[in-house]
């Protein structure tokens, strides 16, 4: 089914030129920065999780395949449906449950009193009452969210940990499954808002996934990301060390100022693929032809 753009929905709208010119600003510019930083904190999340980034790869490899499709030259019409509810959308929603772009929404009760039910009793939320939602909260939320599902990689510390709690199988296949399918999970309405939800909610969220999404093909098409192992690692298991390290920075030096972002860097480096064989090494999958440091 052929889907309207943005600019069709715009002058179905009927909104005057001005109108169009400032909501396309919002989109290119005003989200920048967030999906800048949710780009940032999945490599990290991949960098640490080698399976996961391989099990990524091979989608990216087949679905560019199957549609004749080249890395670096994406086609939103022909590509984007192949990765729609993949596992490339999988680590997206899961980067943004465990690093949702603003840890609370604020909210506003206007000029009516709103009725709250909590664990069974009903609250009375007066007129022109401001109310922030905690989405760190919701999103780790064990009713919606259970404990990450068993894996064959090594867990270090416990959640909240976004490392130890990354899971993109909650994703595919229903809760916890591992294989990608046509369950893709729909979590219940108000489970997982890092775009916020109703009237009030980010207009530019389907652009922001589709950027993502792109952006991810097409790094991954072509590079592998690899923890940097540093000379304080080899006393502490080498690759271990950095995983160990790049825990504890992504749990305890986050930071948010006007969206959430990793206050210290994870030193990580992209290698250029040239096999599509791997070894079962961190980072395998890939080979080391051409490193860039970051």
């Amino acid at each position: 089914m052929d889907r309207d753009s943005g600019i069709d929905l715009f002058h179905r709208a009927q909104l005057p030129p001005p109108a169009i010119k400032g909501n396309i600003f919002s989109f290119l510019f005003a989200g920048h920065e967030a999906n800048a930083n949710t780009l940032t904190l999945a490599l990290f999340l991949l960098a640490v999780h080698p399976s996961v980034q391989r099990s990524l790869q091979d989608a990216v490899d087949s679905r560019l395949a199957g549609c004749g499709g080249v890395a670096g030259q994406t086609d939103y019409a022909t590509q984007y449906p192949l990765f729609r509810d993949s596992i490339v959308t999988a680590v997206i929603n899961e980067t943004l449950r465990l690093f949702t772009i603003l840890p609370f929404l604020p909210k506003t009760t206007a000029d009516a009193p709103v009725s709250i039910v909590v664990k069974g009793q009903k609250h009375v939320l007066p007129p022109n009452t401001l109310v922030l939602i905690n989405t760190s909260a919701i999103h780790r939320h064990p009713a919606h969210w259970p404990a990450a599902a068993p894996s064959d990689e090594p867990r270090h510390g416990c959640a909240p940990y976004p490392v130890s709690s990354f899971n993109p199988g909650y994703w595919l296949g229903g809760r916890g499954g591992g294989e990608e399918g046509d369950s893709f999970l729909r979590p219940q309405p108000g489970a997982f808002v890092p775009f916020s939800d109703g009237a009030r909610g980010c207009l530019g969220r389907q652009f922001a996934m589709v950027e993502l999404c792109a952006q991810l093909v097409g790094i991954f098409a072509e590079w592998s990301v690899e923890l940097v192992v540093k000379d304080d690692d080899e006393a502490s298991g080498g690759w271990e060390g950095a995983r160990a390290r790049a825990e504890r920075i992504l749990s305890e030096k986050v930071v948010f100022d006007m969206t959430l972002r990793p206050g210290e860097m994870v030193p990580v480096r992209f290698v250029k693929r040239v096999g599509k064989e791997g070894s079962s090494a961190p980072g395998a999958g890939s080979s080391s032809s051409e490193v860039l440091k970051g």
